[in-house]
């Protein structure tokens, strides 16, 4: 399995940058995301940017 076993159901998230909700589901090796505002593109489904984010409040941390 490519992202791993899944860790949690699908539920809502809002991203704080735009205000955007959007579906993700959590499994051991990454974030996959719906974005319904994307629908019918290439877009629609996307793996999340874990690595980034980790890495972001890493740096951010006193």
């Amino acid at each position: 399995m490519l992202v791993g076993y899944p860790l949690t159901e699908a539920f809502p998230r809002t991203e704080t940058a735009s205000g955007k909700v959007y579906t993700v589901q959590y499994f051991e090796r990454n974030r996959i995301e719906h974005h319904p505002d994307l629908g019918g593109t290439p877009h629609e489904i996307q793996f999340g940017l874990l690595a980034r984010e980790l890495f972001t409040a890493w740096v951010a941390m006193p």
